[in-house]
């Protein structure tokens, strides 16, 4: 059954198999983050799995507020939030059954300082006495490392004329995810530096340097490899959309970041691969559906 989360979308998953009992009580919940270290103002997915073990399906959701979050610092200072984090929609559990629920925390707790943290959430179920509470997950936010960055002013469309054109800085971040290194753009604002958005755009390997321009929109261009062949091409508004993806692989020449007779940024060089993952699909890459960008 679909149930919907305020800032993330998500299908309730049911499984046959329960995960071992965590805490002394029917209805256990666990929290899992897809990673434990994060950039400033990165998104922070966390994923809040229930088990209900009491023997009868449970209706869950009827109020907004049933899943509570709570951050503290490595000295246990708790970190307040913003707003609280609404989990909309009602949903049957059945007994025996465990229900996902992902939500993002960024957009309501102020966790961009460098530090450890742990959030741990406690949930009311319908017929227990007391809210369940889960063990804490720690994660770590950090700087990462800058690469390069460039300020541009933005163009918008019908800005008022003698006005103070708006400025952006793109900053190429490289952060380990654990395994492998990956490659971020962060939008700040200029002079301010505030951070708008912070966007993961592939994994990088260490040949060579990641290529960047700006084009005529305002639009931030990075060329940079994801195996020692292949590489990524992406295209980023000043608002943090990303409106281009593409993978292109080393051929007679290794692609290149140039700008044609119209001064428009373009890949030249290397080979063009479609796959499902480009943005805008193509229909060679509706094909290869079963490929995915590296």
């Amino acid at each position: 059954m679909r149930f919907s989360l305020v800032f993330a979308a998500f299908l309730a998953v049911v499984v046959s198999q329960p995960r071992v009992q965590a805490q002394n009580t029917p209805v256990t919940v666990d929290l899992e983050l897809e990673q434990d270290q994060f950039l400033p103002s990165e998104d922070i997915k966390v994923a809040v799995r229930i088990v209900n073990l009491t023997g009868r399906t449970l209706r869950m959701g009827a109020d907004n507020g049933w899943v509570k979050f709570f951050i503290e610092t490595k000295d246990g200072f708790p970190i307040l939030p913003d707003s609280e984090p609404l989990v909309v929609g009602e949903f049957d559990l059945p007994t025996s059954k465990t229900g996902i629920k992902r939500v993002d925390l960024v957009p309501h707790f102020p966790i961009k300082q460098s530090g450890r943290y742990t959030v741990r959430a406690e949930i009311e179920v319908p017929g227990l006495d007391k809210a369940v509470t889960s063990r804490p997950v720690a994660f770590d936010i950090f700087n990462g490392t800058v690469l390069k960055s460039i300020t541009v002013g933005v163009v918008r469309k019908n800005a008022p004329a003698g006005g103070a054109a708006e400025q952006r800085t793109f900053l190429l971040q490289r952060k380990n995810n654990g395994k492998s290194d990956h490659l971020y753009v962060r939008i700040t604002d200029h002079p301010s530096a505030n951070t708008l958005k912070v966007l993961s755009i592939g994994r990088l390997v260490a040949i060579g340097e990641p290529e960047l321009q700006v084009d005529q929109q305002s639009r931030l261009h990075v060329l940079f490899r994801t195996d020692s062949k292949t590489f990524r091409y992406i295209v980023v508004t000043a608002d943090g959309e990303i409106v281009r993806r593409q993978t292109h692989d080393h051929g007679p020449g290794a692609p290149k970041l140039r700008m044609n007779d119209e001064n428009d940024v373009v890949v030249s060089g290397g080979v063009r691969r479609e796959l499902s993952s480009d943005i805008p699909t193509s229909v060679r890459g509706e094909e290869n559906a079963g490929e995915k960008a590296p």
